[in-house]
């Protein structure tokens, strides 16, 4: 039996597919297309879908922590082998993703205090 997480990253799979085809018969390309490509399709939309309609067993707070820091990774490794405005760019977007989860971590920690009290 088919999962619903393996069905959404199947699709996800498939959105990515498709926009790296219609990437190409646009004439788009580069390092810069397929980390958007390679990073808003299957790593952060799928799992960001998932938290957002929450039906599954996982914790949904792992689901987060892991897309942004795997993201910010990715980031990191294009930023490192890019040069000029795409690394700028890389690094920047690696920087946003490391202080959106270090800032999603503090209203964590926050809610769980004042959910303690």
């Amino acid at each position: 039996m088919v999962s619903r997480e393996n069905t959404v990253f199947a699709v996800t799979l498939g959105i990515c597919f498709v926009a790296f085809l219609l990437g190409a018969l646009a004439g788009l390309g580069g390092p810069f297309f397929a980390f958007v490509v390679l990073l808003v399709s299957p790593l952060l939309g799928s799992q960001l879908y998932l938290v957002v309609t929450d039906v599954d067993d996982r914790p949904s707070v792992l689901r987060v922590r892991l897309s942004l820091l795997l993201s910010a990774l990715l980031s990191g490794v294009y930023g490192s082998v890019t040069v000029g405005f795409e690394q700028l760019a890389f690094r920047t977007t690696g920087i946003v993703l490391i202080l959106v989860l270090v800032s999603y971590e503090c209203r964590a920690v926050g809610t769980n205090r004042n959910a303690a009290r």
